[in-house]
């Protein structure tokens, strides 16, 4: 089994990186451990709803530009693909973000800058698709970590959760073990998990 992550993310969100448009995602915290490393990413059960229009683009003679798709309504003609896990990229690197106060009066009167000088500030909010407020309002004035999403893989059939595992330890007489349980529940944020070759 090889180790990796899985992390959760918001409709409204991931259908930007399925679609390719968003290249960069924000975090609070960062894994502590060897990059490269695979990153899985489930779609939260949050509304919208997450689609693949696959069957109604081959029966239909619209024009579609993107084959994911952010809806309210629900839709018998779609895959719906909240609760799944859809997609995989590499985390090569990652970014530090932190805050610079402008105006120390008013802490919200500040702006973000990066520990780097090959990342600015514009290229985070491109490749994240967020804007200046919603950044500060994601981070809360606080340090922040942008991955970069390098090799990107849509999965052809969504997977489920339960074909992830998470390692527990089981305390037995003669020491303590690692065990491995199928993952149930989608972190709030991310977790490691072992993924069967």
């Amino acid at each position: 089994m090889t180790k990796a992550i899985i992390m959760t993310i918001r409709p409204e969100h991931l259908f930007k990186i399925l679609n390719g448009d968003k290249t960069i995602e924000i975090r609070k915290t960062i894994p502590k451990c060897k990059l490269p490393i695979d990153v899985y990413l489930v779609c939260s059960k949050a509304k919208p709803y997450l689609y693949t229009y696959e069957d109604i683009k081959e029966n239909s003679d619209w024009e579609w530009e993107k084959t994911f798709f952010v809806s309210k309504k629900t839709s018998v003609l779609a895959d719906l693909l909240n609760g799944k896990v859809v997609a995989r990229f590499t985390l090569n690197k990652w970014e530090e973000i932190e805050k610079e106060v402008i105006f120390p009066v008013n802490e919200m009167m500040g702006h973000f800058v990066h520990t780097t000088k090959d990342f600015n500030e514009n290229q985070l909010l491109k490749g994240s698709r967020l804007s200046h407020p919603e950044l500060q309002q994601m981070l809360m004035n606080k340090r922040g970590y942008a991955y970069h999403i390098d090799n990107l893989v849509v999965f052809d059939e969504p997977k489920e959760l339960g074909e992830f595992e998470k390692e527990e330890y089981a305390v037995m007489p003669n020491g303590v073990f690692p065990s491995y349980q199928p993952l149930i529940k989608a972190p709030q944020s991310w977790q490691y998990v072992w993924v069967k070759e």
